[in-house]
């Protein structure tokens, strides 16, 4: 087993409920929001990053996804969650070696 550090994504299509909503996603850090196609909808890009123990990278990449935190908005309902990692820059097993692109 090798131990991985695991940059989870996921994009949130939300909508306002509550006129005096946060909208804070707890655990998750938010790097973009934009308004949606409907009124009062929202699309919030964030990021978690996920430690895991596993025999590969793949099996990596799914308990990651997993383990990730569920995703809940302050004032919101949520319509869809989508989650998602990109491999190339965002799987980096603990070994002591630098974390690609950095």
């Amino acid at each position: 087993m090798q131990d991985y550090e695991i940059n989870v994504r996921a994009v949130v299509r939300a909508t306002q409920t509550d006129p005096d909503a946060t909208g804070h996603i707890e655990g998750w850090d938010v790097y973009d929001n934009a308004a949606g196609e409907e009124a009062g909808e929202v699309v919030v890009r964030c990021d978690q990053l996920v430690s895991v123990k596993a025999e590969d990278e793949a099996k990596a990449i799914e308990n990651a996804k997993a383990d990730a935190s569920a995703i809940t908005m302050e004032g919101y309902e949520i319509d869809d969650v989508t989650l998602w990692i990109d491999e190339a820059i965002d799987v980096n097993p603990n070994s002591g070696a630098a974390t690609p692109g950095m």
